[in-house]
């Protein structure tokens, strides 16, 4: 029977953050090899020998924003744009990375950059003028809300109101009180003249947007607890709620009249309200992927989408599909321009699409990029990397960092990988670590076959057991139980008979007989290169004197085999 070990590193399946998981792809063309033949079923993750392809180069872990990939579950570049903003006259377009970059553009017959700078440590997931277009606003996942001087671009002020990620930010028309909403479950309101600071407590989970309306009396607010609810500004009273998505609610917006809200969910739809009686009026089916944000066009009848299936999509206020456009990147934020000539899209490839904005159609004015395309920038994940992960994945969990040290796991996690998030225990997590657990467990079950033959894969997973050893991680013995289970095959009476008879006809001149199993992998052994990064303290002999050690020992039974074999008799 012909065997292959269910691992792989992930595909692009999907921003901050994502679509729906999908099964990853089996690894593409490359050299076959001859397969050996055992006269048994051999159990746990083997199962058929194709090619001996190397995995898919994926972006390297710099240029990865890991939390936001880990979410989404498909590599997002850490210069992705999660959000765009115009200023009040039009003339300017402010954007905000997962790097902390914040992007001025002068918009004229063609977009140039005005100014640049780094002005958080973290994600910047919203951004807005004052009414008065001098000052920008920005809210991060360092925690912190900054003003900024609009034209010399100087640092006014920092608040650091929340507890956690800050997602949304609205200011008054007054420019008397700033609202934001945060990954702490809060809605806070602080006066701007007098610095009080009032909490709203009711959503369930992360706020992840926040908007004005009925000229800035009441505040709207999304949440990953599937609602939108809406607050008095003065009194912080809760004046209703909204429900009815099936999962989070990544955004909401009012339209121009102030009549309706949309809002974008996970669940893929957008829903339009009513802001008189706070009833639904229309659900909108967009897309089978998540849909990260929407945008109300009244004057137009057209509600815009923007998903997770790098496509933005036009439906009428009734539902009606109008039309789509495929941007290329996970779409992050909708912008419309104030003399509604443009609409720009960001997305997490780290480009803007300016769209010309005609009566029942848009066209593409320019693309805006901030660097270089995600092809340019891809390489292997290195195997210290995926050491270092695991290892955060079992002894960090109460770390600030386990999201970040983690999140790349949705790109090399295996078989392996599935079997420690199971052992951790998800529901135990706290709710932003929870989340990217349950997301990483989904994919990773459903991971395809590998289509790499059995003793190449095998010499991979001595590899990394070696490694681990060595470098004396602690989730090393799982590893080792792991791969004792997965490798039962190699125990068993019938294997090694026809292993031993195998290697005995070598000695037979002229033999057309292949090598023995055993053989074929000391082969493998004795020319393969270990992945020993510069500086590593470890030598490629001594790294493969560990990997035929630890082969010996996965071939000896133990009192747990003798077990099983009594079981079965």
């Amino acid at each position: 029977m012909r065997h292959t070990i269910l691992w792989t590193m992930l595909m692009f399946a999907v921003l901050c953050c994502g679509c729906r998981p999908n099964s990853g792809a089996a690894v593409g063309s490359g050299s076959t090899e001859q397969a050996i033949e055992l006269p048994f079923e051999a159990p746990s993750i083997v199962d058929t020998i194709t090619s001996d392809s190397p995995p898919p180069p994926v972006v390297p872990n710099q240029q990865l924003d890991p939390v936001a990939t880990g979410l989404a579950q498909r590599p997002i570049l850490a210069m992705a744009v999660r959000t765009v903003e115009f200023s009040p006259d039009g003339k300017l377009l402010a954007s905000g990375s997962g790097e902390g970059e914040i992007v001025i553009w002068k918009i004229g017959d063609t977009a140039a950059v005005e100014h640049r700078w780094t002005g958080h440590d973290h994600w910047i997931f919203d951004i807005a003028f004052n009414a008065a277009g001098d000052e920008i606003w920005t809210a991060s996942g360092d925690n912190k809300v900054k003003a900024w001087k609009v034209g010399s671009w100087d640092l006014l002020r920092t608040f650091e109101d929340h507890d956690d990620d800050v997602h949304g930010l609205a200011l008054t028309k007054d420019g008397r009180h700033l609202v934001t909403g945060g990954d702490d479950g809060l809605v806070i309101v602080r006066n701007l003249e007098t610095d009080e600071v009032r909490r709203l407590t009711g959503h369930d989970a992360q706020v992840t947007s926040v908007a004005l309306i009925r000229n800035d009396s009441l505040i709207v607010s999304s949440s990953r607890d599937q609602t939108v609810r809406i607050w008095e500004l003065e009194t912080g009273a809760e004046v209703a709620v909204l429900e009815g998505h099936q999962e989070d609610v990544l955004q909401v917006v009012p339209d121009e009249k102030g009549e309706r809200l949309v809002s974008a969910s996970y669940d893929g739809t957008t829903r339009i309200w009513s802001l008189a009686d706070y009833s639904l009026l229309q659900e909108i089916k967009v897309s089978p992927a998540w849909v990260f944000t929407a945008l109300p066009l009244t004057e137009r009848n057209l509600v815009i989408s923007g998903a997770g299936d790098q496509t933005v999509y036009a439906h009428t206020d009734s539902g009606l599909p109008q039309f789509k456009l495929d941007v290329g990147a996970d779409v992050s934020d909708l912008k419309y321009s104030p003399d509604g000539d443009l609409l720009a899209v960001a997305t997490s490839h780290g480009g803007i699409h300016l769209m010309h904005v005609e009566k029942q159609k848009f066209s593409a004015k320019e693309v805006l990029r901030l660097r270089q395309s995600t092809d340019e920038v891809r390489q292997q994940i290195s195997l210290a990397s995926y050491l270092e992960m695991h290892e955060a994945l079992l002894t960090e969990v109460d770390s600030p960092q386990w999201s970040e040290k983690v999140g790349l796991l949705s790109l090399s996690g295996d078989q392996f990988t599935l079997h420690l998030i199971q052992k951790i225990g998800i529901d135990d997590l706290p709710a932003p670590k929870r989340e990217m657990a349950r997301r990483l467990e989904d994919k990773l079950n459903q991971l395809p076959a590998e289509n790499l033959s059995i003793e190449r894969l095998l010499v991979i997973w001595l590899e990394k057991l070696a490694m681990a050893e060595l470098s004396e991680k602690t989730f090393a013995v799982d590893l080792k139980s792991w791969m004792r289970e997965s490798t039962a095959f190699l125990r068993t009476p019938q294997f090694v008979a026809e292993d031993t008879l195998e290697s005995l006809s070598l000695s037979q001149e002229n033999s057309n007989k292949k090598s023995s199993f055993s053989q074929t992998v000391e082969a493998r052994i004795s020319k393969y290169s270990p992945h020993l990064e510069r500086g590593s303290p470890f030598e490629v002999a001594q790294v493969r004197e560990k990997m035929r050690a630890l082969y010996a020992e996965l071939k000896q039974p133990n009192s747990a085999d003798a077990n099983a074999e009594d079981a079965t008799q």
